[in-house]
């Protein structure tokens, strides 16, 4: 991997550029598409808690704002993992006629999620203007929750990612299971004060970092430092180990995606 870093580096910035202009290509609404799922998601709970579907209390920030950030930093997570868990996929015809470095493929991967996940962050700054929030200090943080929510997903599809490849049954288990777990994690509403939902939210890894990113933007709210910094490293030893079972498995796997 350290031999082929140059190439492998080239490869997936190339990779990388091809894909994304592939993605918005052929649409009509092009690049918007990376801002309207945030979007949508957001109008939807905000009119649902408008209309009292729902009632949410979140103290002195406005639900929108609430909302929105929690979406925003959701998105990047479950961007990352879908994103990565799909990567040798898409490149099941290339990786058959041609050998090149595997690891490309991963990066790749993460480029094309940290772009779908950072990119509608564009959108919280005109909010945090409108409603008049004063930037706080802890806004400077905030780029380390999201790269700490970016690492945990890519550390959880990596490792799911030899298995995921070989059974699609694996794929869509895990998509079932984040649509599930939207609705676990405190992303549209504030952290449990107690019950099932409290136990539930404590053990969910995902808690703590879209918590405390989310309280570093808006200036209220639980700032886990504990938790997320616990997390965040056993993250990064995660994906680092993931990425040499990859490179370890990648043959095996490119044997079965050519049969």
């Amino acid at each position: 991997m350290i031999a082929n870093a140059g190439t492998t580096r080239e490869l997936a910035t190339r990779m990388f550029i091809r894909d994304v202009r592939t993605m918005y290509r052929q649409s009509l609404l092009g690049y918007a598409w990376i801002f309207l799922p945030p979007i949508a998601n957001t109008m939807i709970w905000i009119y649902l808690n408008q209309q009292k579907v729902i009632s949410v209390d979140t103290g002195n920030v406005p639900y929108p704002l609430f909302v929105l950030t929690g979406n925003l930093l959701w998105l990047a997570f479950n961007s990352m993992v879908l994103g990565v868990l799909t990567a040798l996929i898409e490149a099941r015809t290339l990786i058959a006629k041609i050998n090149i470095p595997h690891e490309a493929l991963l990066i790749s991967a993460f480029g094309k999620a940290s772009l779908n996940a950072v990119a509608p962050f564009l959108l919280l700054f005109p909010t945090l203007l409108y409603y008049k929030v004063p930037l706080q200090s802890g806004l400077l943080l905030f780029p380390i929750g999201l790269l700490a929510l970016l690492v945990l997903g890519a550390a959880f599809a990596v490792f799911l990612l030899p298995i995921a490849t070989l059974y699609t049954d694996v794929s869509r288990a895990i998509q079932l299971l984040l649509r599930l777990a939207f609705f676990l994690t405190p992303v549209i509403y504030p952290l449990p004060k107690g019950g099932l939902a409290k136990f539930v939210s404590d053990i969910n890894p995902v808690t703590p970092l879209l918590a405390t990113a989310r309280s570093w933007v808006i200036g209220d709210g639980p700032i886990l430092t504990g938790p997320f910094i616990a997390i965040f490293l056993v993250s990064i030893v995660a994906l680092i180990l993931g990425v040499f079972i990859f490179k370890i498995t990648v043959p095996y796997l490119v044997e079965r995606l050519s049969a």
